[in-house]
């Protein structure tokens, strides 16, 4: 999963799977950092795309659908299917 960070001038793309081969295991608040990002950015391209769960899933590096799922709703309080029927049709109309 890339993270950006910065501001709109200086915005740099960071790999997180980078972070950990340099730094190792990464301290607590960095990984929840990145785990809100990977959530917001899963947010967005619910209600912006067609993908599948699952692709979304694979896509932002979580080790399964499942765990996608669990996390996800950890942050947003609901799944991620119950989150795309609710926004999805809202921006698409």
């Amino acid at each position: 999963m890339l993270i950006e960070y910065g501001g709109d001038n200086a915005k740099k793309i960071v790999d997180d799977d980078k972070l950990k081969d340099v730094y190792g295991k990464l301290p607590p608040q960095v990984e929840l950092l990145i785990r809100k990002r990977r959530i917001d950015t899963a947010c967005e391209l619910l209600v912006s795309t067609n993908h599948t769960i699952s692709d979304l899933a694979a896509t932002l590096n979580f080790s399964s659908t499942s765990h996608f799922a669990r996390c996800f709703k950890a942050f947003t309080k609901v799944s991620p299917l119950e989150y795309k029927n609710k926004y999805f049709s809202k921006t698409n109309l």
